[in-house]
């Protein structure tokens, strides 16, 4: 099980080979997060996410800018095991999950879930990318990152009202997100 340390940064100590350390890929933290609008009013949420070695990868994540929400950790270490899965992981060929899209989902999370927010299930995509789940209080809410919706496409489902029903860009529908997150996506699934 990887652990976490939590001075101003989140470090995955579990997937390290640090005698097969080869090549360094690093992320910078998108403008996505910089704006306090965008962030319901809350301080924004900056990741860094930085893999390295090519046999066994380590994932370093910084958290600059806030403390980190409880819903961070599991979703950190959910994430860090699909970036860890090779290609043809579904055994029809589908590429490994890319670290753009684990930058672009924790950002995006960041945009609009609070500090009681339940973490969200995680899985990979065909497309290299990543998607949250939450299947809860009546609710079916799923949000892909992925190249071709970056900045988080939402399919939200209420199966107590099939009439709210909705879908789109993360980014046209943070209000939502944010009520829904406050009303429906609290505790732990």
């Amino acid at each position: 099980m990887a652990s976490l340390a939590t001075r101003g940064s989140m470090r995955m100590d579990g997937l390290v080979d640090r005698r097969n350390e080869i090549s360094t890929v690093e992320f910078e933290g998108s403008s996505a997060s910089f704006f306090r609008a965008e962030t319901g009013g809350r301080k924004p949420l900056l990741v860094r996410i930085r893999i390295s070695g090519n046999l066994a990868p380590r994932m370093l994540v910084t958290i600059e800018n806030a403390p980190a929400p409880p819903w961070l950790e599991p979703s950190i270490q959910s994430i860090g095991r699909l970036l860890m899965l090779p290609r043809n992981w579904d055994l029809e060929d589908a590429p490994p999950v890319q670290v753009s899209s684990a930058q672009w989902a924790l950002e995006g999370l960041a945009r609009f879930m609070g500090d009681a927010s339940a973490a969200p299930q995680w899985t990979p995509t065909r497309a290299g990318g990543l998607q949250a789940d939450w299947h809860q209080d009546g609710i079916d809410l799923e949000i892909a990152f992925d190249c071709e919706y970056p900045g988080g496409y939402v399919l939200f489902s209420d199966l107590r009202d099939s009439a709210s029903d909705w879908e789109g860009p993360l980014a046209s529908n943070l209000e939502k997100l944010r009520s829904i997150a406050e009303s429906r996506l609290n505790g732990q699934l």
